[in-house]
């Protein structure tokens, strides 16, 4: 998950930094029901973001959303990795693969998995199960396999202040526990949503374990500038 800071630039001053609170109960209001298609359009966009990658200083990169030849919609965060999404005919969006560009892994899903269900609803939990392999990024060959046991929730709506206007997000949490031959690891990815403009911040927190090894944690937060 951590990415190389090669062609990162050094933020020009302390955000409003909001991700590290992101589905605070505290913070939260009930939310209505939300549609995939309300919570992420799909229309190309561009925006600067800030990212802190665990304990590493804040740093200014570019997120980018634009659709493929292929039908597949490439969602990237500069330097640090790339999604392509599969729409689905109930509105529903799918994540075909991933690029990891700091561990050099692309992760294929097979059925593909499941970023945004077509409807959320608070209370409502959607799970399943999808089978993943991993391929170096270089030549194909081949890293690991296993399986992604998923849980997409709705938690509510909450106010992003880091963004001029003040908009209302609905906070999505994703978990997902990967059981691969070499390692296994448990991924909490918290979300806001603000319709009309898809992710605006985001906290991705990893606890992967190989075999034989210590634990390691890793904590990568994101928000829209």
């Amino acid at each position: 998950m951590l990415a190389s800071l090669s062609g990162l630039q050094a933020c020009q001053g302390p955000p409003l930094w909001i991700a590290g609170q992101l589905g605070d109960p505290a913070l939260l209001k009930p939310a209505p029901p939300v549609t995939a298609t309300e919570l992420l359009d799909l229309r190309p966009q561009r925006a600067k973001a800030t990212v802190i990658l665990d304990d590493r200083p804040a740093m200014d990169i570019v997120v980018s959303f634009a659709q493929q030849p292929d039908g597949l919609w490439r969602l990237e965060t500069r330097d640090i990795r790339r999604s392509y999404l599969q729409p689905q005919a109930d509105g529903a969006i799918h994540i075909v693969r991933e690029e990891q560009f700091a561990d050099a892994v692309r992760v294929s899903y097979d059925p593909p998995l499941p970023m945004l269900p077509a409807t959320l609803a608070a209370g409502k939990p959607f799970t399943g199960s999808s089978q993943i392999r991993a391929t170096r990024l270089a030549d194909g060959s081949p890293v690991d396999s296993g399986r992604c046991d998923y849980r997409i929730e709705l938690l509510g709506v909450q106010a992003i202040r880091s963004l001029a206007d003040t908009p209302d997000a609905f906070i999505v949490r994703t978990t997902r526990h990967i059981d691969l031959a070499l390692a296994d690891a448990d991924v909490v990815l918290t979300s806001a949503f603000v319709p009309g403009r898809g992710v605006v911040a985001q906290r991705i927190v990893t606890a992967t374990r190989m075999l034989g090894l210590i634990p390691v944690r890793h904590v990568e937060q994101m928000q829209r500038r």
